[in-house]
């Protein structure tokens, strides 16, 4: 019995260090992952800072290749500066000389086309500021930039006047042709008679200077642009609607009834776009659409078109002539990669009588075209370890070279 007794009191011994053995091990489990969990938490943080740490630095980067590119365009700036004064003071030395007057011959007092080497010299791919800026290593980091002149570019706000300016009223010949089963142009009655407008009633060459007037002249140069691109002209109604004060609805276009019926809904801006991220809200432009007229339109108030950095398309749109004859557009672009177009008396001179005649299309084109550009925007891209920051800036260029912040966008 005595024996019995105590082989029970082993066994239960036994047991009993069994279940300590087992409790022991799931502690030192738990506590291993509470370690490791530890451990992996405090290396993510460390990794976290460490990428933010690299983000601010691929930040400031951007920041000061923005600095630079500001830089660029005031070199450039003092650099005609200089050269106009230098210009200016050889010009009075020929006036001592010869009695004539600058860009006068002196041999029979008529004023002579060339210009005058006083001038302001133009803006083009010559400049200071248009060449290609290599990367640029930067304590450990990379800095790289680009410099585009937004007079290169179709202002998208001048379809509308907004600023009391004497604008064109009537189209240019042979603008009003549109394809079959395309929008009808702006203005137009839809049953294709002319609306009782003051475009429809001027005579060549009536300006008008009334706020929120449409812009017929801009109008037909934007028509022209997207058709040029391979864009249905169809969105032209809406981006006026979008753009012009009123409330009342286009043919084809769309005003704050339609966008409010929209998820989330909202209301059409019916003032100038302060960016071009509004055509992305305009009935009509998709995605593609967006990314096809990006290069080619701005909001920066340029009040017409760099000759000299213009892309083919943005030139043939300002003349129905010039979009229908693409030998002339070859002939511009040839002749400024030889040779910048200092005004744009040189361009007149080189397309002769292309320019449509019969409605003043040579009167238009000078007012259309320059040489010079007043908006630049900058694109500095920062890297750090493998982080990556943009920031796109565009300036106002002030006389002096320094620069008015217009713009400013991270991401």
């Amino acid at each position: 019995m005595v024996k019995r007794l105590a082989l029970k009191l082993r066994a239960l011994k036994k047991g009993e260090r069994g279940i300590a053995l087992l409790a022991t091990m799931l502690a030192i489990a738990f506590m291993t992952i509470i370690i490791v969990d530890f451990s992996s938490s405090t290396a993510m943080g460390y990794l976290s800072a460490a990428n933010h740490a690299n983000e601010i630095r691929a930040e400031y980067l951007a920041r000061s290749a923005i600095n630079v590119g500001l830089a660029l365009i005031a070199q450039d700036t003092r650099a005609q500066i200089a050269q106009q004064q230098n210009g200016a003071i050889g010009q009075q030395g020929t006036v001592g000389q010869n009695g004539s007057t600058p860009g006068q011959n002196s041999s029979t007092g008529q004023t002579g086309g060339s210009s005058v080497s006083g001038e302001q010299q133009p803006d083009s791919f010559l400049s200071v500021w248009a060449l290609p800026f290599p990367p640029m290593p930067v304590n450990g980091g990379t800095v790289q930039l680009a410099v585009v002149d937004e007079a290169r570019k179709f202002n998208i706000n001048s379809l509308i006047n907004f600023t009391g300016a004497s604008v064109a009223l009537v189209p240019q010949a042979g603008a009003t042709a549109q394809p079959l089963g395309e929008a009808t142009p702006v203005g137009a009655a839809p049953n294709g008679a002319a609306t009782p407008t003051p475009a429809a009633s001027a005579s060549p060459g009536a300006v008008n200077t009334q706020l929120g007037q449409i812009n017929q002249n801009a109008v037909m140069q934007l028509t022209r642009l997207v058709m040029l691109l391979g864009i249905s002209p169809a969105i032209i109604p809406p981006i006026v609607d979008w753009l012009d004060p009123d409330s009342i609805e286009s043919q084809g276009g769309a005003e704050a009834d339609y966008y409010l019926r929209l998820l989330p809904p909202y209301e059409p801006r019916n003032g100038p776009m302060p960016t071009l991220g509004d055509l992305r809200l305009i009935k009509g432009i998709d995605d593609a659409t967006f990314m096809k007229l990006r290069n080619y339109l701005t909001v920066a108030p340029e009040t017409a078109v760099n000759v000299n950095t213009a892309p083919p398309e943005v030139l043939a749109c300002l003349d129905d002539s010039l979009a229908n004859n693409p030998n002339v557009i070859k002939q511009i672009l040839e002749a400024r990669a030889i040779r910048p177009f200092s005004n744009p008396a040189d361009v007149l001179n080189l397309i002769g009588g292309a320019a449509s005649q019969a409605s003043g299309g040579q009167s238009s084109l000078s007012r259309d075209l320059t040489t010079r550009t007043t908006y630049f925007s900058i694109t500095g891209m920062g890297t750090y370890a493998g982080a990556r920051r943009l920031v796109f800036a565009t300036f106002r260029r002030n006389g002096d070279g320094t620069g008015t912040l217009s713009s400013w966008q991270e991401e």
